[in-house]
């Protein structure tokens, strides 16, 4: 046969409108173009799916001859070969071509309604990967994210493209995906260790992601077809690529609106900078809240100190205005994945807070007059107000107000940074950003301000207690006061990180080499492992709860008619389950191509796929295919 002759018989099964890449570069092969096949009258045609893998057509021939042609997948069409010379040489083709990265497509035909195929020809395309994508999967190298590819391409094939992105070599087939019907810890293994996967259909594609989490592993997968869909679903982040089918988007996380996948690594950057975000305001809330409420309880209860009811409120509203500006401030992505660990922040606020609590209430026991008032050494005298009068002295509140203030809101430049705070870098944290600095510069200066001038007179809740200015040698003590014990509060908080960093460290060193923790690794974890279990337990209960009225919601919500794009959605998965279960599905492809219009189509076509879905129901779990149609239905 021609060249011509076998481009002609593979267009004859392609589509020459709304193509995909294939059938694109095909047609526009074809000697002639559309005029090549005029003579021809294609009766039947039966699309591209991903467990045929190919495409067929019912032709009638220029001399009034019927034949069934087909092309798809080498390993496919070569099975149905009725010659065992031409099974043998497509064997030859694709191995020859898989060596050199180029994948092939086989051409067949049959003039027996299908009982017996003959070779038309075998097509080489190049397929390279995009001119991004090797260093984008470095960039997610570098970041921790390991990167497995998942092809249904050949395994010669799949070596190929795997080298090339350098990602390894050591390929699994699908078909080893299920050789168990359940899922054992040596098939977990095998999939934790190879490189990437050749030869997969969908339903392997669910049994990946299904292996990798068994082993512990947070999973991202990509996809863009309806059989695609069970697959995103169970993945921890479902991604549906640009010009990805509804079902696929419906079940995804993330939608990629432009060709390629160099935005994941945008998505995994920014994602972690909102967690270092996230993180350096629950740390700071945390730590400033246990500062308040430890101070206070001590002070007032303990120690009788008074203080205006205006001043807490003041330094709440000054707390909380300055804790918002912290989602604009200059933060770096981290180098390896994050994991959000309770005990730590935990452990992180209270040495902080504990430092600040310690340092406030010694700076009351010296600034009280009736205690240690240790003004006199620095030739300082404060008014003291009579003695029959159960008033805390005006510039003790004043010197206090400053001090819980100051040191409230210097610790949101402690909080910011693992390392010390004027400690800047790639591994620890920017410089901050104005936006940030400039409410906490006005705050600082408003409370000195305010601390040095406030009239006694002035009493804006009139109740026990009032503040009067302390001055400004006495607040250039305090001022002094606050800073060193700021540094030593940042020092508490730098030793308990760098503890905690090291505990990751050995957390992420075993848990590659599977071996166990030292025990006070898993004494810092049980935390989050107590966190994770409540997390579960609440999780079950809310859907013992919950799932009921939740499906009797979802009934109420389905008796209203389906718009065209959701019922085209839903015959796609039909499709898919059809061909799964073997039912006969001509009609119902047929009532798909004219679509789903208003009237008596309209009602058979949600008629049949009310009948595939009550099919669906009924099948039995007794093959993986079965259960994979009904998810992904």
């Amino acid at each position: 046969r021609t060249f011509k002759d076998v481009l002609t018989a593979a267009s004859l099964s392609a589509k020459w409108s709304n193509a995909d890449a294939i059938d694109t570069a095909v047609t526009a092969s074809v000697p002639g173009g559309e005029e090549a096949i005029k003579g021809y009258e294609i009766k039947q045609f039966w699309p591209f799916n991903p467990v045929d893998k190919k495409t067929t057509a019912r032709v009638v021939t220029p001399d009034g001859g019927e034949l069934l042609v087909a092309k798809g997948a080498p390993q496919i069409i070569g099975n149905t070969l009725s010659s065992p010379e031409e099974r043998a040489a497509t064997d030859r083709y694709i191995d020859e071509r898989a060596s050199r990265g180029l994948r092939s497509i086989a051409v067949a035909q049959s003039a027996d309604g299908g009982d017996t195929w003959q070779l038309v020809g075998l097509i080489s395309l190049l397929d390279p990967p995009r001119p991004d994508s090797a260093a984008t999967i470095r960039r997610a190298q570098e970041l921790g994210v390991e990167v497995k590819m998942v092809t249904g391409d050949q395994l010669a094939i799949a070596v190929e493209t795997s080298r090339r992105l350098g990602l390894g070599t050591h390929i699994m087939e699908g078909s080893q995906l299920m050789a168990d019907k359940t899922l054992g810890s040596a098939l977990m293994t095998q999939v934790n260790e190879v490189d990437g996967f050749a030869g997969v259909y969908p339903e392997h594609k669910h049994r990946i992601v299904e292996a990798l989490q068994g082993r512990g592993r947070l999973v991202g997968m990509t996809g863009d077809g309806v059989n695609d869909a069970p697959a995103l679903k169970k993945a921890n982040v479902g991604i549906a690529v640009a010009g990805a089918t509804p079902a696929a988007k419906g079940a995804a996380d993330i939608i990629l609106t432009e060709e390629g996948i160099s935005t994941i690594i945008t998505a995994i950057c920014r994602s972690r900078m909102i967690f270092r975000r996230l993180e350096t305001y629950i740390l700071y809330r945390i730590a400033s809240s246990l500062l308040i409420l430890g101070f206070f309880f001590f002070g007032i209860i303990i120690l009788k100190f008074e203080i205006p009811t205006w001043v807490l409120v003041l330094i709440s509203i000054t707390n909380d205005v300055s804790a918002m500006f912290v989602s604009f401030d200059k933060v770096h992505t981290s180098e390896m994945p994050e994991t959000f660990r309770m005990g730590k922040c935990l452990c992180v606020a209270l040495a902080q807070a504990t430092v600040g609590i310690i340092s406030m209430i010694l700076l009351l026991v010296l600034a009280s007059p009736e205690r240690a008032n240790w003004w006199h050494l620095f030739g300082i005298t404060l008014n003291i107000l009579a003695p029959e009068n159960n008033y805390t002295e005006g510039e003790v509140v004043a010197v206090m107000y400053l001090a819980l203030t100051a040191l409230i809101q210097l610790n949101l430049l402690t909080t910011r940074n693992p390392s010390f705070w004027w400690r800047f870098g790639k591994h620890t944290a920017p410089r901050p950003s104005l936006i940030l600095m400039a409410p906490v510069a006005a705050f600082l200066l408003a409370a000195t301000f305010i601390a040095v001038y406030w009239p006694e007179r002035i009493e804006p809740d009139a109740g026990r207690g009032s503040m009067d200015g302390a001055g400004w040698a006495a607040i250039g003590i305090t001022w002094a006061y606050v800073i060193v014990w700021w540094q030593i509060s940042d020092l508490a908080k730098t030793i308990v990180q760098k503890v905690f960093r090291v505990s990751e460290e050995h957390v992420e060193r075993r848990k590659r080499e599977g071996t166990p923790l030292p025990g006070w690794v898993a004494a810092m974890d049980l935390p989050n492992q107590w966190a994770s279990r409540a997390s579960s337990y609440i999780g079950s209960w809310a859907d013992t709860v919950w799932a009921p009225m939740a499906r009797a919601l979802g009934q109420r919500v389905r008796r209203n008619p389906l718009t065209r794009a959701e019922m085209q959605s839903q015959m796609s998965s039909a499709l898919s389950l059809s061909r799964m279960s073997g039912i006969e599905v001509n009609e119902l492809r047929a009532l798909q191509g004219r679509g789903a219009g208003p009237g008596a189509e309209h009602k058979q076509l949600r008629k049949s796929v009310d009948a595939i879905k009550a099919v669906a129901v009924n099948l039995p779990d007794n093959t993986e295919d079965t259960a994979y149609g009904r998810a992904s239905l």
